[in-house]
């Protein structure tokens, strides 16, 4: 079993294995905005890390996606 107690809340996720594209970047930003607003939210209840190589990040830290 991966998990001590699979009945606990999740404190943290990650997302990328183990580095999201650029593409995937712009992607999960889509869907976790989409996701906020069709809820009601303005913040994810789960802190949320998105991993990406260096020169991703930096090619999306250039585009309007990084802003939101």
């Amino acid at each position: 079993m991966v998990w001590k107690n699979p009945d606990a809340k999740p404190k943290l996720c990650f997302v990328g294995c183990p580095h999201l594209s650029l593409q995937q970047l712009k992607d999960w930003t889509d869907n976790i905005e989409s996701e906020l607003k069709k809820n009601n939210k303005k913040k994810v209840c789960i802190p949320t890390v998105l991993t990406a190589a260096p020169k991703v990040l930096e090619a999306f830290n250039k585009t309007d996606y990084a802003s939101r």
